[in-house]
């Protein structure tokens, strides 16, 4: 019984020990990676204002006109926006926002 726990507790640290040893050489790793020199850092402006004048000038050729077809969706929807307004009681006035309050200076600029 008391062997057990011993040959458990001598693989727990035999499996320590090359876990050290393997985290020690990953941190040696590491550490060079930063003492190397690195290059310095750089932007290139020229580079960044053509790649940007080239994504202008594709998205600009890829531009097309509405067609006829875009008109009547349109049309249509704007149809379908007041019939569903005017099922739900809405005017175009009021959409939910409380009209400012009116006082005596502004009472007579609204009569007809």
């Amino acid at each position: 019984m008391w062997y057990d726990v011993f040959f458990i507790g001598l693989l727990f640290v035999i499996g320590l020990l090359l876990m050290s040893q393997r985290f020690s050489k990953a941190l040696e790793h590491a550490t060079k990676e930063f003492k190397r020199p690195q290059e310095p850092f750089s932007v290139d402006l020229d580079e960044i204002k053509r790649e940007m004048l080239e994504l202008v000038a594709d998205t600009i050729e890829n531009l097309q006109p509405p067609n006829a077809m875009d008109h009547i969706m349109g049309a249509v929807a704007q149809f379908i926006q007041v019939k569903m307004m005017k099922s739900l009681d809405m005017d175009g006035l009021q959409l939910g926002m409380p009209m400012p309050p009116q006082d005596d200076a502004t009472e007579g600029l609204n009569a007809p």
